[in-house]
């Protein structure tokens, strides 16, 4: 039977899952209408978009025997809610429900999937998306800290020492932290990627690593939401 081809969607274990929200409430900022459902869902609690000074943040109930409400700024609530979807989103329903409210996409639970193994699907909303060569993924996001073991690994293994020669390394908690792109015997980051180029006679650039960029390049943007935020243009306007 023919239908509509299915949406873009990625599959998700829980702990993938979580770790997704949790990152989306740290990148963006007060995103405060998302924060106010995700304290409804998670909480119980209605919660609404409030400012003290500058600051922006929610507004909660009082508590039992006070008169006003509570405030608290956006950065604190994204910590909190973070840590209540780690501590309380511990079935697949409730995931897809939250994953559904923070990417602005369908999500669902798969039925009886054990939890090491993918449990949500999400769809992306990356339909429609063409990329424009555009280059401002690569000249203003900062994603120096975003190269994996795989990646370096990759590149030994094809010897590209021309890539590895902009790779630093540190030490880091669970092993070594690679960073791009640096400056080769410097500490110093490129004011932008080495590998980037523009076309000549026109305003598209071209990577010229692009069978092997790093995975942060290749996956971006991943999902609509945050192609939206980060200005990309591969979706068509207006």
């Amino acid at each position: 039977m023919s239908g509509r081809p299915a949406r873009p969607a990625v599959l998700l274990t829980a702990a993938e899952a979580v770790a997704a929200i949790g990152c989306d409430l740290r990148m963006y900022g007060a995103q405060l209408e998302e924060f106010c459902s995700l304290t409804e869902v998670l909480y119980g609690q209605a919660a609404r978009p409030g400012r003290r000074g500058d600051v922006p943040g929610l507004e909660l109930p009082p508590q039992p025997g006070a008169e006003e409400a509570r405030f608290v700024a956006w950065n604190v609530a994204a910590r909190w809610l973070g840590l209540a979807v780690r501590q309380r989103a511990c079935e697949p329903e409730v995931l897809a429900r939250l994953c559904a409210l923070v990417f602005d996409q369908r999500a669902e639970a798969l039925p009886g999937v054990p939890a090491d193994v993918p449990c949500i699907r999400l769809e992306t909303g990356m339909h429609g998306f063409a990329c424009t060569r555009c280059g401002s993924c690569c000249l203003d996001l900062d994603y120096h800290s975003e190269c994996t073991a795989e990646d370096v690994a990759l590149w030994r293994r094809l010897g590209r020492e021309d890539i590895l020669a902009w790779v630093g390394e540190e030490p880091g908690p669970q092993g070594p932290r690679y960073l791009i792109w640096r400056r080769p015997g410097t500490p110093l980051y490129a004011e932008r990627c080495p590998f980037l180029r523009r076309v000549p006679g026109d305003t598209a650039f071209v990577c010229t690593i692009h069978d092997v960029k790093p995975a942060i390049c290749r996956s971006y943007p991943g999902l609509r939401k945050h192609a939206l935020r980060t200005g990309c243009k591969g979706f068509p306007r207006g």
